[in-house]
């Protein structure tokens, strides 16, 4: 059982990060129209994957197609010619800061990275930080030859205030807006710039209400005719859901639970002699599970697969029938209440509908799997199986889509 858990945990968390994300933003046209939508998160922004809604059909475009792409308050992508003496066509870049001077970027892979400083006068410049092979006493090394550092210094020399962070300057993307930040500052004290950071990074939070059917399986796994009836209520509780802690993985989020249940267990004892009460025990129950879900797809409707530990904390502890205690525990005289703590492991498919960007209801079956029912036996091997359908209203405290 722990093995098949093992599998399925693993499976749903490392195979469904194969689909795509998307997030709201908007393209500027060729005719300059702005469409506002919902435009694919992915790390190399060779096109811009785009949809009307969630459920629209997704149209790829690339940089002749449209002037410009935008998340909304995150990444900026405009469509430039890098190298137009060769007439090669046009490539998206990324802005990292807007201004008198700007720095852009370009991605083709994921092993490269282009930076780029465009003027005030619209031209655009490549900034290189290329490596040469040198040998020295018979061992060879490569050197940074930090182009870079020349060609800030040449079109930031109206500032030579700046001149000594230039020559420290690093060749990463933090560096290089850091420096042109302060060259817009210092040169162009009346003009404003931008600095665009990527708000898809930002932690999401979702509080919801759970309605919950619980039926509780209990196997004494013992040699105890299994007799124990399937016990079934009814519970109420409280979720928190914790998405985009992982932004290349954005579908994966992580869900604890705080549900309450109180239920009561009996046997079937008409093959046996001591009277008619069957009631085993009665507890309530405060069913905490923690889980990773993985939500499939990124329209309105999409199906979600979850698994994760459980807790339950068990108090209220009545026990009713001695002789039937004693018989099914194989003790003379069972004294014990069962242990306060109990725990397990979980697996549950379901189905999200988002009713707004705000609002969602999710609808799943859950399967759990609980060891050791009494805990405060020797040799105790009881477990319970326990299968539960919730039905969760979500709230998105801070919704990007």
């Amino acid at each position: 059982m722990k093995a098949i858990f093992s599998i399925l945990i693993v499976f749903s968390f490392l195979y469904f990060p194969l689909y795509a994300q998307f997030d709201k933003g908007y393209i500027i046209n060729n005719n300059n129209d702005t469409v506002t939508g919902y435009i694919e998160i992915k790390k190399l922004n060779s096109n811009c994957t785009f949809k009307l809604g969630l459920d629209s059909a997704a149209r790829v475009y690339f940089a002749d197609d449209i002037k410009a792409f935008r998340f909304l308050e995150g990444k900026y992508f405009s469509a430039f010619c890098i190298n137009p003496e060769a007439g090669s066509e046009k490539v998206f870049l990324e802005w990292l800061i807007k201004g008198k001077t700007s720095i852009l970027k370009y991605t083709p892979s994921i092993k490269e990275v282009k930076s780029f400083i465009l003027l005030e006068n619209n031209s655009l410049h490549e900034l290189k930080n290329t490596s040469e092979v040198r040998e020295k006493n018979g061992s060879t090394y490569n050197i940074d030859k930090k182009e870079y550092i020349g060609v800030l210094s040449f079109y930031f020399k109206d500032c030579p205030q700046i001149v000594t962070k230039i020559n420290k300057a690093s060749f990463t993307s933090k560096s290089l807006i850091g420096i042109a930040k302060i060259y817009n500052e210092e040169t162009f004290p009346n003009e404003e710039y931008v600095i665009f950071k990527n708000t898809n990074t930002k932690i999401k939070y979702d509080v919801g209400l759970t309605f919950s059917t619980y039926s509780s399986q209990l196997k004494l796994n013992n040699g105890i005719p299994e007799k124990v009836y399937l016990t079934n209520t009814l519970g109420f509780g409280f979720l928190l859901n914790v998405s985009n802690f992982l932004p290349r993985f954005s579908k994966l989020s992580a869900q604890a639970q705080v549900l309450y249940f109180k239920t009561l267990y009996k046997y079937d004892t008409k093959d046996l002699y001591w009277g008619d009460d069957n009631r085993i025990c009665q507890l309530s129950i405060i069913r905490i599970p923690i889980k990773l879900n993985y939500r499939l797809f990124s329209g309105k409707l999409s199906p979600l697969i979850s698994s994760g530990i459980t807790t339950n904390i068990r108090f209220n502890y009545n026990q009713y029938n001695q002789f039937l205690m004693n018989y099914l525990t194989n003790h003379y005289d069972y004294i014990y209440e069962v242990s306060p703590f109990q725990f397990g492991v979980n697996f549950s498919p379901g189905l999200e509908y988002l009713i707004n960007p705000d609002i969602g209801i999710n609808i799943r079956f859950e399967y759990e799997h609980m060891f050791g029912f009494f805990n405060t036996l020797t040799h105790d091997e009881s477990f319970t199986n326990n299968y539960l359908f919730q039905l969760s209203l979500l709230y998105k405290l801070n919704n990007l889509r």
